[in-house]
């Protein structure tokens, strides 16, 4: 099962009107609560884009509303990598997806989405060093 509505919020994240870059971006939020990997794996790498790109926003409100966003969307990551918490299998995926990612979009010179990606990065190693499968998937990543 896939989450329908993150395409039009997606494409509001990145639009023109402010009020609507926020509103999705608390939208998101509240979709992503208790999601599942096989209803996040097509999309993550775009909710998290969009997600590091809404939190150097002009308008501050949406860097606000980014900012919750951000966490929750770390918290979900973390839980998807945590062998503990998801299937070896799909925690093994998800470290795969994260952590080029964040590796990626950490090279900008943003420094809260620096820290953002630096945090995140820390917390997904630890966790993946827990399980067999995540850790091939971290040091594929390598």
């Amino acid at each position: 099962m896939q989450i329908f509505m993150t395409d039009p919020i997606l494409q509001e994240m990145g639009g023109r009107l402010w009020r609507n870059r926020e509103a999705s971006c608390n939208a998101l939020s509240d979709l992503l609560q208790g999601r599942r990997w096989p209803d996040l794996k097509d999309k993550l790498s775009d909710i998290w884009s969009m997600t590091l790109r809404a939190v150097d926003d002009i308008k501050e409100s949406v860097r606000g509303a980014a900012a919750i966003l951000v966490k929750t969307l770390r918290n979900l990551t973390l839980r998807l990598c945590d062998p503990q918490v998801t299937p070896s299998k799909e925690a093994g995926e998800a470290v795969g997806l994260a952590l080029p990612l964040m590796l990626e979009k950490g090279k900008t010179a943003c420094s809260s989405l620096n820290l953002y990606c630096v945090c995140g990065l820390t917390l997904v190693i630890t966790n993946a060093l827990s399980d067999e499968s995540a850790l091939c998937a971290l040091l594929c990543c390598w």
